[in-house]
């Protein structure tokens, strides 16, 4: 799998055992900018909401997580 070859050729070991557990989840797991919008999605979204990963990529995350569901979502991250 070259995508895993380039994770474990990384210099930073927290980086590279970061995102294997993600890689590996059930859960969904997404990256986000600090304006909100997904920069990396875990494969396992395709699993739970039936969407290929990179079609995720450069969504607002208010466009997955209703406002009424998580109170709070729409206040800015913090970086």
């Amino acid at each position: 799998q070259p995508a895993l070859a380039s994770i474990l050729a990384a210099d930073d070991t927290d980086a590279v055992e970061g995102t294997l557990i993600a890689e590996n989840a059930s859960d969904v797991v997404m990256r986000l900018s600090p304006d909100r919008r997904s920069e990396w999605v875990s494969g396992s979204v395709a699993g739970v909401l039936g969407w290929a990963a990179p079609d995720l990529v450069d969504h607002a995350i208010d466009e997955f997580v209703h406002q009424r569901t998580c109170p709070g979502s729409d206040r800015p991250l913090l970086v």
